[in-house]
């Protein structure tokens, strides 16, 4: 039904010394990256579906409640 970002895969490689901060580094621009898509997602769902009335969201099949739920939870969580 909502649309899903994907998990934060915030693990670097195993490489040693530079390369290995090199992958924490790309780890990190990976999750960040995953934390603003789910930002952005879950904005424009409050900016759409917050403004429809009870009767629609049944036609679709969400309660109010779910609805309240998946837009407003923290943009860490998947």
């Amino acid at each position: 039904m909502f649309e899903q970002v994907g998990p934060c895969e915030c693990g670097a490689s195993r490489g040693t010394g530079s390369s290995r901060q090199v992958g924490w580094i790309l780890a990190i621009r990976r999750c960040l990256r995953t934390w603003r898509g789910r930002r952005a997602v879950r904005r424009q769902l409050r900016e759409d579906l917050v403004r429809l009335d009870d009767r629609m969201l049944r036609d679709i099949g969400v309660s109010r409640r779910e609805l309240l739920r998946v837009a407003y939870r923290p943009f860490w969580c998947p």
